[in-house]
């Protein structure tokens, strides 16, 4: 679980730093006045991001479904400290 909470966590902060390039991009749109030429580094670098975003999510989400091989630490410690019955 840990895993997936900084991963998370580390998406969501590469993707809010990329705001203002989204706002960049957006006010361009709405003026219209320069050229796409000028913002095509903006644009692929918003493509790489939201790309690896979503590779973070997909990454996440698969550790969701799938469990390591064997059995957990926490079943580990739950079978260890196990009392015979009462």
């Amino acid at each position: 679980m840990t895993s997936k909470l900084l991963l998370t966590l580390l998406t969501l902060i590469v993707l809010l730093i990329q705001m203002k390039g989204i706002a960049n991009v957006a006010a361009v749109a709405v003026e219209t006045t320069l050229s796409s030429a000028d913002l095509l580094g903006l644009r692929r670098s918003l493509a790489v991001h939201a790309a690896g975003g979503l590779a973070v999510l997909v990454v996440t989400a698969t550790l969701s479904v799938y469990k390591p091989l064997g059995i957990t630490r926490y079943g580990w410690r739950k079978l260890h400290n196990q009392k015979g019955p009462v």
